[in-house]
C-alpha cells in the first residue's frame, strides 16, 4: 500500500501503470491510498527498487 495526499492517488496509481512494470500485476487506487499488487516472488526492497525508477525520491520516504 502506498499513502499520497489527498487526491492525488489515482495521478500516482496512472504512472505506476504507464509504466507497466514485469512486478506489478495491477493498481486499485482511492483517494489517497494506492494497492499494488506484485507478482509472486516479488520482495518490498525490489518493489520499492522498481518504483523508485519512476518515482523520484521515493527511497528517502519509506519506512
Amino acid at each position: 500500500m502506498i499513502k499520497t495526499r489527498p487526491g492525488f492517488a489515482g495521478g500516482i496509481a496512472s504512472i505506476i501503470d504507464s509504466h507497466d512494470p514485469y512486478e506489478i500485476l495491477g493498481t486499485i487506487a482511492g483517494d489517497d491510498t494506492i494497492l499494488l499488487i506484485n507478482r509472486e516472488g516479488v520482495s518490498k526492497g525490489h518493489m520499492l527498487e522498481v518504483l523508485a525508477m519512476f518515482i523520484p525520491g521515493l527511497k528517502n520516504k519509506t519506512l
